[in-house]
């Protein structure tokens, strides 16, 4: 008799769960190998698709629609069309998860769940190409910590596209992305010139921490559990699901270092009355 713990840990709602025999069937498998041949040229052409939203015409456009963008500098102005690019990709990602798991709660339609969930997969890995790019040539991130954090990405979208186990997991950890906004809102405020005791900054800046909080801190503290447990004391698991979580982990624990920043910020605003 597992305990409530136990049960607690391994619960998952029956619209998510998996049927053992789903993956033998014949709906499945060629699911699976259109989705396989298919996962690279897509994830190209999404990769072309950003190029295209950080370059040329998407430059000057936004030059137009922000005069201030006309004085700033080369790397500067790299920047800014990343945050922005950054923020498309997050909102995309976001609605199509919340989409997918109301879709998936009320007709239990597994394989529309795991077409749109590799949809999503795709563009991250086209989107983490390019931005890993372009944080190497316009922002001042260490190249080790950039190179970290999304090669770490990169491998938990390849591997989460390949197994379909815990979809619900999985869609929830791409609600993390609902804090990147106001992160990237951040850096364009700066790149803006907007002075950190500015009204909209605060607001930004208490908006980026909540959120942060909400998508990417507290999840963790069930997440790491339950991803722990599965692991190491039921034989519900194979390879990849357990390189999915370590790769989970090291950006857990990325996360914990930014929250800490985070709110070292607002001490300092609060406490201190000065902001980093």
């Amino acid at each position: 008799m597992p305990s409530a713990v136990e049960e607690f840990l391994l619960f998952t709602p029956e619209a998510f769960k998996l049927s053992p025999t789903l993956e033998t069937t014949p709906t499945y498998q060629a699911l699976k190998f259109s989705y396989t041949r298919g996962f690279w040229f897509n994830a190209l052409a999404y990769c072309f698709m950003f190029i295209l939203l950080t370059t040329g015409y998407s430059v000057h456009l936004f030059q137009r629609l922000i005069p201030t963008l006309k004085i700033v500098r080369d790397k500067e102005l790299g920047n800014f069309v990343c945050q922005v690019t950054g923020t498309v990709n997050c909102f995309y990602i976001s609605l199509t998860s919340v989409v997918a798991l109301w879709k998936l709660y009320h007709t239990g339609d597994f394989f529309l769940g795991f077409t749109l969930f590799s949809s999503i997969c795709q563009v991250m890995v086209g989107y983490i190409v390019v931005d890993t790019v372009y944080k190497l040539l316009y922002t001042e991130q260490s190249a080790l910590w950039v190179l970290g954090h999304h090669v770490a990405a990169f491998l938990v979208c390849l591997l989460a596209a390949l197994d379909p186990h815990y979809l619900l997991e999985k869609y929830l950890l791409c609600l993390m992305e609902c804090s990147n906004p106001f992160i990237n809102m951040r850096i364009v405020l700066s790149i803006l010139s907007y002075s950190k005791n500015t009204l909209v900054y605060k607001v930004n800046a208490l908006a980026m921490t909540l959120s942060f909080l909400v998508a990417r801190v507290l999840p963790s503290f069930y997440f790491i559990p339950r991803g722990l447990f599965i692991l190491l004391c039921t034989p519900d698991y194979n390879l990849l699901q357990a390189l999915m979580f370590c790769c989970y982990l090291l950006i857990s624990a990325m996360n914990y270092y930014w929250f800490y920043r985070m709110l070292r910020g607002i001490y300092h605003a609060v406490v201190r009355g000065k902001i980093e």
